[in-house]
Protein backbone atom coordinates (compact mmCIF):
# COMPACT_ATOMS: atom_id res chain seq x y z
CA UNK A 1 0.00 0.00 0.00
CA UNK A 2 1.37 3.43 -0.90
CA UNK A 3 0.57 6.95 0.21
CA UNK A 4 0.13 10.12 -1.80
CA UNK A 5 -0.97 13.60 -0.87
CA UNK A 6 -3.43 15.87 -2.58
CA UNK A 7 -3.18 19.37 -1.17
CA UNK A 8 -3.50 19.06 2.59
CA UNK A 9 -5.38 15.75 2.48
CA UNK A 10 -3.59 12.47 3.06
CA UNK A 11 -5.21 9.52 1.33
CA UNK A 12 -4.46 5.82 1.28
CA UNK A 13 -3.58 4.53 -2.18
CA UNK A 14 -4.04 0.77 -2.37
CA UNK A 15 -2.66 -1.77 -4.83
CA UNK A 16 -6.19 -2.11 -6.29
CA UNK A 17 -6.24 1.66 -6.87
CA UNK A 18 -2.89 1.36 -8.64
CA UNK A 19 -4.15 -1.50 -10.81
CA UNK A 20 -7.21 0.53 -11.83
CA UNK A 21 -5.03 3.55 -12.61
CA UNK A 22 -2.60 1.42 -14.64
CA UNK A 23 -5.47 -0.05 -16.68
CA UNK A 24 -6.93 3.40 -17.37
CA UNK A 25 -3.51 4.77 -18.36
CA UNK A 26 -2.82 1.79 -20.62
CA UNK A 27 -6.12 2.29 -22.43
CA UNK A 28 -5.39 5.98 -22.95
CA UNK A 29 -1.83 5.32 -24.06
CA UNK A 30 -2.69 2.59 -26.50
CA UNK A 31 -5.57 4.56 -27.96
CA UNK A 32 -2.69 6.32 -29.66
CA UNK A 33 -1.71 3.14 -31.50
CA UNK A 34 -5.28 2.93 -32.80
CA UNK A 35 -5.22 6.59 -33.85
CA UNK A 36 -1.92 6.23 -35.73
CA UNK A 37 -3.01 2.94 -37.33
CA UNK A 38 -6.22 4.51 -38.59
CA UNK A 39 -4.34 7.56 -39.86
CA UNK A 40 -2.50 5.16 -42.18
CA UNK A 41 -5.82 3.54 -43.15
CA UNK A 42 -4.67 0.18 -41.78
CA UNK A 43 -6.89 -2.47 -40.26
CA UNK A 44 -5.66 -4.38 -37.24
CA UNK A 45 -5.09 -7.31 -39.56
CA UNK A 46 -3.04 -5.25 -42.03
CA UNK A 47 -0.87 -3.78 -39.25
CA UNK A 48 -0.36 -7.21 -37.75
CA UNK A 49 0.69 -8.56 -41.15
CA UNK A 50 3.23 -5.75 -41.61
CA UNK A 51 4.69 -6.51 -38.16
CA UNK A 52 4.58 -10.29 -38.57
CA UNK A 53 2.28 -10.83 -35.57
CA UNK A 54 -1.29 -11.97 -34.96
CA UNK A 55 -4.19 -9.51 -35.26
CA UNK A 56 -5.26 -10.30 -31.69
CA UNK A 57 -1.99 -8.81 -30.46
CA UNK A 58 -2.90 -5.46 -32.02
CA UNK A 59 -6.29 -5.65 -30.30
CA UNK A 60 -4.60 -6.29 -26.94
CA UNK A 61 -2.37 -3.26 -27.46
CA UNK A 62 -5.31 -1.07 -28.34
CA UNK A 63 -7.30 -2.34 -25.35
CA UNK A 64 -4.37 -1.68 -23.04
CA UNK A 65 -4.00 -5.28 -21.88
CA UNK A 66 -0.58 -5.81 -23.47
CA UNK A 67 2.34 -3.59 -24.42
CA UNK A 68 4.49 -4.07 -27.53
CA UNK A 69 7.94 -5.48 -26.76
CA UNK A 70 11.05 -3.46 -27.54
CA UNK A 71 11.52 -4.96 -31.01
CA UNK A 72 7.91 -4.21 -31.98
CA UNK A 73 8.17 -0.71 -30.50
CA UNK A 74 11.07 -0.06 -32.89
CA UNK A 75 8.99 -1.38 -35.79
CA UNK A 76 6.11 0.92 -34.80
CA UNK A 77 8.46 3.92 -34.76
CA UNK A 78 9.60 3.14 -38.31
CA UNK A 79 6.10 2.45 -39.57
CA UNK A 80 4.31 5.40 -37.94
CA UNK A 81 7.30 7.78 -38.33
CA UNK A 82 6.76 9.07 -34.80
CA UNK A 83 9.02 8.78 -31.75
CA UNK A 84 8.17 5.99 -29.34
CA UNK A 85 7.44 8.60 -26.65
CA UNK A 86 4.61 9.94 -28.79
CA UNK A 87 3.30 6.49 -29.63
CA UNK A 88 3.27 5.20 -26.06
CA UNK A 89 2.66 8.42 -24.13
CA UNK A 90 -0.40 9.60 -26.03
CA UNK A 91 1.27 12.82 -27.17
CA UNK A 92 0.07 14.29 -30.43
CA UNK A 93 2.25 16.63 -32.52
Amino acid sequence: MGLFTTGEDLEVFTENDQAELDTKCNKEIFNNIRRLRKALHLTQEALASLLGIHRNTIGRWENGTQKPNEELQEALVKLFKHPIEEILNNQQN
